[in-house]
C-alpha cells in the first residue's frame, strides 16, 4: 500500500475521530460550521479510493466488512444512530443560524430525530467551536411561542461583571436569556 496514502488516511481519520470523541464529551468541534461535513467527506474519499485501489489486500477486505457491520448495527435500534450520523454530515440537523457578534454564533439544531430542536450559542475560537449555551428551541412570551428564525433582532450583551445575556426581540416584545 502507498505510504503517502496511508498516512494521510490515517491523519484524516485520527481528526474526524479526535472531533467525535470532542464533541460528545465536551461539545467542542473544529472551527466552522461545515469544517465537519468537510472532514467526513474527505474522510469517505479517501476510504472509497483505498477500497477500490486496495482491494485485493485481505485487511481492506476486514475493514470494508467492519464499516458496513458498524452500519447495520447502527440502523438496529430504530435507526436513530444511522439517521443521526447522515443528518450531521449533510447538514440538515440545523435549521436557524445566526451570528449575534464577531465570535458568536446562535442556532436551532436537532441532535437526534426523536427529540426536540435545541438552541445552542457557539463561542468561536481560533481552531474550535464550544457550546456555551443551551435551551429548548421555543422562545415562550406571554401566552406566544417564538423560534430564533422568528426574531427581530438577536443581541449579545454583557454586563460589568463579565455576565453574558442573549435579547431576542420580537414585535410583541423581548426575551432575556442569561448565559450560564
Amino acid at each position: 500500500m502507498n505510504f503517502k496514502v496511508l498516512i494521510s488516511y490515517l491523519s484524516i481519520s485520527s481528526l474526524l475521530l479526535t472531533d467525535i470523541i470532542l464533541y460528545i464529551n465536551w461539545e467542542i468541534s473544529y472551527r466552522g460550521y461545515w469544517t465537519d461535513r468537510i472532514l467526513f467527506w474527505i474522510w469517505f474519499s479517501l476510504t472509497t479510493y483505498i477500497i477500490y485501489y486496495y482491494w485485493n489486500k485481505k485487511i481492506i477486505k476486514i475493514y470494508v466488512g467492519a464499516l458496513i457491520s458498524f452500519i447495520i448495527l447502527s440502523m438496529l435500534p430504530m435507526m436513530i444512530p444511522f439517521i443521526i450520523i447522515i443528518t450531521t454530515i449533510t447538514g440538515t440537523d440545523r435549521s436557524c443560524n445566526q451570528e449575534i457578534s464577531e465570535n458568536i454564533r446562535i442556532q436551532e439544531i436537532a441532535k437526534s430525530p426523536i427529540a426536540m430542536p435545541q438552541i445552542q450559542v457557539i463561542e468561536k475560537t481560533w481552531l474550535i467551536d464550544k457550546v456555551i449555551g443551551e435551551r429548548d428551541f421555543s422562545i415562550s412570551l406571554g401566552e406566544n411561542s417564538h423560534r430564533i428564525c422568528n426574531a427581530e433582532s438577536i443581541t449579545l450583551e454583557e454586563n460589568l461583571k463579565g455576565e453574558r445575556m442573549i435579547i431576542f426581540s420580537f414585535e410583541d416584545g423581548e426575551v432575556e436569556w442569561k448565559l450560564d
